[in-house]
């Protein structure tokens, strides 16, 4: 998402809140792995609503404006076996 737009945070979680469920339900995915910048608090949180959970954290790996940076956290939504055996 481009990060130069105001509310891209908060359009990346509503994608989030779209994406994540459709691809486990409706395309009855066994695993979704999503990166997100630990300075985009909204996508964070959608994630932990959508049951994610956080599997690993790479310090500083996006880099900022300004020589800041942010970690890169690693979230993952699980399916079932039984689903993707189905389909």
């Amino acid at each position: 998402m481009a990060r130069w737009l105001e509310d891209s945070d908060e359009l990346r979680a509503e994608a989030f809140e779209i994406i994540v469920p459709w691809l486990v339900e409706e395309w009855t995915m066994v695993s979704v792995t999503a990166h997100v910048a630990s300075d985009q608090p909204a996508t964070r949180a959608a994630a932990e609503r959508l049951g994610m959970s956080h599997q690993a954290t790479m310090r500083e790996f996006f880099a900022r404006p300004g020589g800041v940076r942010a970690d890169d956290l690693l979230y993952q939504a699980y399916g079932t076996m039984e689903a993707s055996l189905d389909a």
